[in-house]
C-alpha cells in the first residue's frame, strides 16, 4: 500500500503512519467512500486511508506492542476536504428587477433571503 488516498492527504507508511485498507464488505466501503468525498472513485485492493482519519474511538485500546488496529466496525470521520467552489460573480444584468425580501421569524431575522423576480410589464 503506497499511500493515503484521502484527498488533501499526503501521510504515506514511509512517514511512520499506519494505513488501513477500505473494507470488503460492500456496506462498509460504500459509507467510507461517501465520507471520502471522492466523486466517481473507486478503490483498488491495496487503496486505503491513514489513521489520522480516524478518531480514537474507533481503534481498540490496550493493544500489545501499542500496533493501532481498527475496530471490526471502524468509520473514517475526520477529513480535509476543501469547501466546495464560491458562485462566480458576473457583471450581466438580469431581465428581471429584483426584490428582496428577509424573512423574520418571532422578531429575529433569520439568515435566509426570498429573491422574488418580477417581469416587466409591457
Amino acid at each position: 500500500m503506497g499511500g493515503c488516498t484521502a484527498v488533501n492527504c499526503t501521510n504515506s507508511g514511509r512517514k511512520g503512519i499506519r494505513l488501513f485498507r477500505f473494507p470488503k464488505d460492500d456496506s462498509r466501503r460504500k459509507i467510507w467512500l461517501q465520507n471520502c468525498r471522492r466523486d466517481k472513485w473507486v478503490p483498488t485492493n491495496s487503496s486505503g486511508l491513514c489513521e489520522i482519519h480516524f478518531e480514537q474511538s474507533q481503534f481498540k485500546q490496550h493493544r500489545q506492542g501499542g500496533i493501532k488496529k481498527l475496530k471490526s466496525n471502524a468509520i473514517p470521520t475526520i477529513f480535509n476536504v476543501p469547501n466546495p467552489p464560491q458562485l462566480l460573480e458576473t457583471k450581466r444584468k438580469s431581465l428581471y428587477p429584483e426584490e428582496v425580501i428577509n424573512c423574520f421569524s418571532n422578531g429575529k431575522q433569520r439568515d435566509i433571503e426570498l429573491v422574488i423576480y418580477k417581469p416587466f410589464s409591457k
